[in-house]
């Protein structure tokens, strides 16, 4: 079973403080681009994976028109903030469920679109294949797949901190890249468990499972690439991984 830190009350308390908690889609600066990469979803059956609050879901049939929009989340705290967040007579076509992504099984051919958000890096990778190939399954042919991660660049390191030598010029350390597996990092509480993969790996799983990659972006729009070198920032190395595949056409 996956950890399921967002029951956690400490845990919590302070995730709830974050931008994204409480503006939603709004508070979070990779939206535009993940916006771009999803295009659109109207009539579409839309499955999302790990949806937290249920802000996805509830953009899908208000602003994209979409037919119905599902959420899957492990967190009882999520879903009840979800829940709560989401009137039937206003989200008609919304529906959420508690279900541990690892060991997950889907339907055949009942999405038209899957979406997750920052979500897979806290899969091992025999459970990531597993989903993947769920994924696979469970979407029509020609069906889409969008996604981000947390950048490998940035769950590598033994020690992800910012560092600055002796000039005052900040850099991001890298090691370990090439050592996939477990990382525990203390993020809003201690003992966070999360899985480091290469780049390589993420779009070999994908490419083993059948997808066709069509979008691969490291960067998300309005973000200054060119920082000063003594602040830090996110320009100065990627932090999300952003990836869009499809299931082929039926031929």
């Amino acid at each position: 079973m996956a950890q399921n830190v967002y029951d956690t009350p400490s845990f919590f308390v302070e995730y709830q403080k974050l931008a994204r908690s409480q503006h939603g889609l709004d508070g979070a600066p990779e939206w535009p681009t993940l916006r771009n990469l999803v295009g659109d979803v109207r009539d579409a059956r839309v499955l999302d994976l790990g949806c937290g609050f249920g802000w996805f879901c509830r953009w899908a049939i208000k602003h994209g028109s979409a037919r119905a929009a599902h959420g899957i989340d492990l967190s009882e705290n999520m879903l009840a903030r979800a829940q709560a967040m989401t009137p039937d007579a206003e989200f008609p076509g919304i529906s959420y469920q508690r279900a541990d992504l690892e060991g997950l099984r889907l339907p055949t051919r009942a999405y038209d679109l899957v979406y997750s958000s920052l979500v897979l890096h806290y899969l091992p990778t025999p459970s990531l294949r597993n989903l993947l190939a769920e994924v696979f399954t469970c979407l029509i042919h020609g069906g889409r797949f969008v996604f981000s991660i947390e950048h490998p660049v940035l769950t590598a390191p033994a020690d992800a901190s910012w560092k600055r030598d002796e000039n005052g010029t900040v850099y991001w350390p890298l090691n370990q890249y090439w050592d996939e597996g477990l990382r525990v990092t203390d993020w809003l509480a201690p003992g966070v468990r999360k899985y480091h993969r290469t780049v390589e790996t993420y779009l070999s799983l994908l490419l083993s499972t059948g997808f066709e990659l069509t979008a691969y972006k490291e960067s998300w729009d309005g973000l200054d690439l060119k920082p000063r070198l003594e602040d830090t920032g996110e320009a100065h190395r990627p932090y999300f991984l952003f990836i869009a595949v499809r299931k082929p056409p039926a031929e």
